[in-house]
C-alpha cells in the first residue's frame, strides 16, 4: 500500500497535540541581561582594561 503524500498545508491544518501537565514552553526574546565578560555580579564596565587611558 502506498503512503499518503503529506504537504505542508496538511501539516499546518492539523492542530498540535496538547502539552503535558506542568510543561511550560521555552521563553524567547529576553536577550542578554548582564555583562558576560565580568560575570553576574557586575552590570557595567564591560572592557575596563581595553579602553584608552588619559595622558601618555
Amino acid at each position: 500500500m502506498a503512503k499518503k503524500i503529506v504537504t505542508e498545508a496538511d501539516r499546518r491544518a492539523t492542530p498540535p497535540p496538547p502539552a503535558n501537565a506542568g510543561y511550560t514552553p521555552p521563553r524567547q526574546g529576553i536577550g542578554q541581561t548582564v555583562s558576560l565578560e565580568r560575570g553576574t555580579r557586575t552590570r557595567s564596565k564591560k572592557n575596563p582594561g581595553k579602553r584608552p587611558h588619559q595622558g601618555g
